[in-house]
């Protein structure tokens, strides 16, 4: 009974024009690797660079960072701690800007998925800006590098990292405003089309020997 009402509201919503709220793409395949807490003033400042290997730690407690190795992701997901905020990206092409420090304060990155009030936007390029011999980068969700910046209060409020410190409020809207942020990997890579070929061949061989030896 409850699932036909649910359906019946969902396909009411759907023939009034509404849009149904999809859930954030966390679930139990992502492993957290990264948190910026919400309530300091700067930017995390802790020398990793996102790199998912690099071996530096740091304490998780109430109002401290950390950043875990995770050797072998795919794919990266920066979400805020509320769930109203997030980016989910191919790690490689996010490890390669990173990698590669240009100063390209244009839109660069392709967010798989990105959600605003945990609701999902689909697909959106943002911006990595990562300068050189600087600690960077920084990581926004749509756009060039704080796009919705004013000219009153320069408010970044789609920044959803920043790797240097800041006393200032700038760059740390929307983790102060959502309740930190917080970085999660994956690895999803599966076997090759020609390894399953293989895969498949070696069983079919074995329950063929399988019945010749019962026949």
């Amino acid at each position: 009974m409850k699932i036909k009402i649910l359906r019946t509201i969902t396909l009411l919503m759907v023939t009034a024009g509404m849009s149904v709220a999809s859930a954030t793409p966390l679930d139990a395949t992502w492993t957290q690797v990264g948190h910026m807490n919400g309530n300091d003033n700067g930017m995390f400042n802790g020398n990793c660079d996102l790199d998912l290997t690099s071996g530096c730690t740091y304490a998780l407690d109430a109002s401290g960072d950390f950043w875990t190795p995770f050797a072998g992701a795919d794919e990266i997901l920066f979400i805020t701690g509320d769930g109203s905020v997030w980016g989910h990206a191919d790690y490689s092409q996010l490890l390669a800007l990173i990698a590669t420090p240009t100063g390209d304060f244009n839109p660069n990155l392709t967010w798989i998925d990105a959600g605003r009030g945990g609701v999902s936007i689909g697909s959106v390029v943002g911006n990595v800006l990562h300068r050189p011999a600087a600690e960077d980068p920084w990581v926004t969700l749509q756009g060039a590098h704080c796009a919705d910046a004013d000219s009153v209060g320069f408010t970044c409020d789609e920044m959803l990292w920043g790797e240097i410190n800041f006393s200032f409020f700038n760059h740390s809207q929307l983790r102060r405003a959502h309740q930190g942020v917080d970085v999660y990997a994956r690895a999803t890579s599966v076997a090759e089309p020609g390894t399953l070929v293989l895969l498949s061949l070696g069983l079919a061989g074995i329950g063929l020997g399988r019945r010749r030896k019962n026949g």
